[in-house]
């Protein structure tokens, strides 16, 4: 038994099922849009069945690009997992000193065959024929024997009677059950069979000679393509992520933050401070890491103040000054020292980070 076929072979199955594939979508869509021929106004049959092609097109060729992605992968597979079949079909060997059940003599093995080869502890079937009387039984590789299980009665489940029949190119056999009426015939022609299947193979070698080109990406023309898709479905995400955020209260909230370079957050700040009877704002060396962090000082003008008072003023202005700007002061508050108060704000500049400044302060407010 040859399990293990040449390349082609498996690069022509794979072809085959995607011309298929594509042939399938191709039809139900065009069906499926042309039931609709009525629905649209004003426009010629000749316009319309150039839409639908080309809308039908575009999808057949996402398929057959999906096809071609996994291509390569599949086809390796098929082959990697019939190797293995092959390897154990050839290296399985049949138990020694099976004699026949009828007369005791030797047998010998007239054929084997491998059975379930999607499970992988299947073993091999080896049949064996009596060098004297032809009678037959068969024994696995390990040594067991194969047990003929007969078919039961779908009305009463007895084991069926079975006899077959041969004539020319047609096997017939009859399943009778002894203990009712039922009987089944199953006739099996051989001839038409091996119609049947060259006819299928001239129907399969026609589609890929035919359209092979039109739905099989190689690897000359696939990488290219692959990549064009790969880049649309990436702008359709980015596009359908931008659809999202524009109806999401917390972006459209956060777009409205004022951002502000170092030189517009000090003026605000020394507005907001003279007002609050602050002076000499000093701002340190910024950090720039992923969030800008920039230190600064002010001194207390108002000395009537307490340390808490003065604090707490302070902190209050600056939090409100900054409340529709992209900086805030950080969670360390401000510090207070022989009247120098000091803190820290910190820029928030991607879109994430300042819907999360939104979100934050909706759950305070």
């Amino acid at each position: 038994m040859q399990y293990l076929q040449d390349k082609q072979s498996y690069i022509d199955r794979y072809d085959l099922h995607t011309i298929e594939e594509c042939l399938e979508l191709y039809w139900s869509l065009r069906k499926g849009l042309e039931a609709r021929r009525n629905e649209i106004k004003n426009m010629t049959k000749k316009k319309f069945d150039e839409d639908v092609h080309k809308t039908v097109s575009f999808a057949v060729r996402a398929l057959s690009i999906e096809r071609y992605k996994h291509r390569a992968e599949t086809i390796q597979k098929r082959i990697d997992d019939d190797t293995k079949i092959q390897e154990k079909y050839d290296n399985a060997t049949a138990p020694a000193g099976i004699p026949c059940k009828e007369c005791n003599a030797p047998t010998k093995v007239s054929s084997k065959d491998l059975l379930d080869t999607l499970d992988e502890n299947s073993q091999v079937l080896f049949m064996f024929r009596c060098t004297k009387c032809n009678k037959g039984q068969a024994f696995y590789e390990d040594g067991s024997e194969w047990k003929y299980t007969p078919r039961k009665c779908p009305k009463c489940s007895s084991p069926l009677n079975s006899a077959s029949k041969d004539k020319d190119d047609v096997s017939v056999t009859l399943y009778t059950c002894p203990n009712c009426p039922f009987t089944e015939k199953s006739v099996y022609d051989f001839k038409k069979s091996k119609k049947e299947r060259e006819e299928k193979e001239i129907k399969d070698k026609n589609l890929l000679e035919k359209y092979r080109d039109e739905f099989c990406l190689n690897d000359e023309n696939g990488p290219k393509a692959l990549q064009s898709m790969e880049q649309l479905q990436i702008a359709v995400k980015h596009f359908k992520e931008k659809e999202e955020k524009d109806k999401n209260p917390l972006y459209q909230k956060a777009r409205k933050l004022k951002s502000l370079k170092i030189t517009e957050l000090k003026e605000l700040i020394e507005k907001t401070i003279e007002n609050a009877e602050y002076k000499d704002l000093q701002f340190g060396k910024p950090e720039m890491g992923q969030f800008v962090i920039i230190d600064f000082t002010v001194n207390e003008s108002k000395n009537v103040r307490s340390e808490f008072e003065s604090r707490s003023i302070l902190k209050k202005n600056i939090e409100t000054a900054l409340k529709y700007t992209n900086w805030r002061l950080m969670s360390d508050g401000i510090s207070y020292r022989l009247g120098i108060l000091s803190g820290r704000l910190k820029a928030y500049e991607r879109e994430e980070d300042l819907v999360e400044l939104m979100n934050k302060r909706n759950a305070s407010e």
